[in-house]
Order: structure tokens, then C-alpha cells, then sequence
């Protein structure tokens, strides 16, 4: 593939086909999503912007939202030239992004991990506030019970569902950062806090908290991409089919589907976090 002049130069340094092998092309994308993220967030700190990582947010999103139109790209080829199943089309276009999405929250994890609680407050405040963190640890923080998450990700996953409309695969990127941000920044923080108090080593204890987390994590991340493609097919299909084409129909119909199970893995994440979380995060 040719590179665009629409393309970053980040773009245009990662292979421009996916790998073949089994395995080897979520890891693939995975590495994009951590090197994005560290390059992303050190230029607007190398700079001296004022919250940084908010800025951040938005050069990650700008860097692999190739990727996703690439993914998004290959799944139209799957489904009406190759006649693909949808649901096998859909599958490999969400692990796809789910990669990213992997890489981001690690690229974010390292750099909270490198920057001391002063800066990450400086340059991810919003984090923070997004999370309503206080002065607890990973060992003293309330996960709430299933209604109270199960309503805040629903209201997520809308807000992730409405960027997906409307600004489709950058939209989709940008809400996926932001998600991918805050969770790991905060686990990370309350994980280092947790390691002071505990006596365990920093790196051991942020290792140990997203291992614990990481079933939860996968879920939410899984619910909201399912989401944002559900939202993204629809407005590409009422873009590109008339009122009365079988094909929008068609459409319509996969991006209803796809919600009902975005719903159902993130019923699924809640009672994750509420059950097997606070289990696994008291093994610290």
C-alpha cells in the first residue's frame, strides 16, 4: 500500500500490510498502540504544552486512525467481495482493534509508571478527575456495586457510540485513548501508592494490578469497540445506501446486533470488577 500524504509520519513508519502469521498481527498492532502512545505523549511534553496528556489524546488518535480505517477497509472487502460471515468479518476487525486499544492502555501504563504522582497530576489531571480519585490506594478503593458501574459504563459507551457516528474512525480512536488513559493512569497510580504501602516493589505491584484487572479491562474495552463499529457501520450505511437498499437494511440490522452484544459484555465487565476484581487486587 502506497503511503497518503494524509498519513502521519508515525503511519507511514509502521508496515503498511498486516502480518500473516497467526498471532502475530494483534502483537503487531499492539506494539503500534505502545510506540504511538509514548512518541504521542512525549512530543507535547518535550514542548511544554500545559496538560500534556490531554493533548496527547488527541496525536495518538490522529496516529492510528489508519489503523482502524485499514481495519475497517478490510472488514467491507470480507464481507461484500469475499462474502465472509459477519460475524467471523466482525470478530477480526474488533480483535484488531482491541490490539490497539491493548497498546494504548500499556504505552499510558509506562508512562505513569516513569513520571512521579506530581507530574501525572500536571499533565493528567483530567484523568483523575474522570476517575474521582482521591488520596486511597489500589487495596482501599471502592469498585461500587454492579448498578452504579454498570450505569456510568452505559453512559460511556453512548458517548463512545456517538463520537464513532459522527467522526467514525478517528471519533472511534480518540474515545478508545481517552478510555484507555484514564484506566491505566489510575491503576497505575493507585497501584504505586499501593506498593509504599505494602512494601512491595513499584513495577511488581502495577504488574500485579493489571494482571488482577486485566479480565475487566478486556470486557469494557471489548463492549465499547463492539459499540463504536455498531454506530460507525450505521453511519457509513445511511451515508451510502438509499432509504430502500436490502444492503442498508442489511446494515442496520448487524449494527443492532452488534449493540445488543456491546450491552451484554459490558453487563458482563461490571460484575467482573464488582466480583473477581477486589478477589484478585486482595492477593496484594
Amino acid at each position: 500500500m502506497t503511503p497518503s500524504p494524509a498519513q502521519t509520519l508515525l503511519g507511514t513508519l509502521f508496515p503498511s500490510s498486516f502480518s500473516e502469521r497467526p498471532g502475530r498481527r494483534p502483537a503487531q498492532l499492539a506494539v503500534e498502540g505502545i510506540l504511538s502512545t509514548l512518541v504521542s505523549t512525549a512530543v507535547p511534553v518535550a514542548l511544554g504544552i500545559e496538560a500534556a496528556g490531554f493533548v496527547s489524546l488527541f496525536l495518538v488518535a490522529a496516529a492510528l486512525s489508519d489503523r482502524v480505517r485499514q481495519l475497517l477497509d478490510e472488514n467491507r472487502r470480507d464481507i461484500w467481495e469475499r462474502k465472509v460471515g459477519g460475524w467471523r468479518a466482525n470478530r477480526t476487525t474488533a480483535t484488531g482493534i482491541l490490539a490497539l486499544f491493548a497498546g494504548v492502555f500499556a504505552g499510558y501504563t509506562l508512562v505513569g509508571y516513569s513520571l512521579d504522582e506530581a507530574r501525572i497530576a500536571a499533565a493528567f489531571g483530567f484523568a483523575l478527575r474522570a476517575a474521582a480519585l482521591g488520596g486511597e490506594n489500589l487495596l482501599q478503593r471502592d469498585f461500587g456495586n454492579f448498578a452504579s458501574i454498570f450505569g456510568h459504563n452505559i453512559s460511556v459507551l453512548l458517548v463512545i457510540a456517538l463520537l464513532s457516528f459522527v467522526y467514525r474512525a478517528y471519533g472511534t480512536m480518540l474515545a478508545l485513548a481517552w478510555n484507555a488513559s484514564v484506566w491505566a493512569l489510575v491503576i497505575t497510580l493507585l497501584a504505586m501508592r499501593a506498593a509504599t504501602a505494602s512494601g512491595l516493589p513499584a513495577f511488581a505491584s502495577v504488574a500485579l494490578a493489571v494482571t488482577a484487572l486485566a479480565p475487566h479491562l478486556l470486557l469494557e474495552g471489548l463492549a465499547y469497540i463492539t459499540a463504536s463499529l455498531a454506530f460507525l457501520f450505521a453511519s457509513k450505511g445511511l451515508t451510502t445506501y438509499p432509504g430502500d437498499d436490502p444492503r442498508l437494511r442489511s446494515v442496520l440490522a448487524a449494527s443492532a446486533v452488534l449493540t445488543v452484544a456491546a450491552c451484554a459484555a459490558l453487563a458482563a465487565a461490571a460484575a467482573v470488577e464488582v466480583v473477581l476484581a477486589p478477589l484478585a487486587l486482595s492477593l496484594l
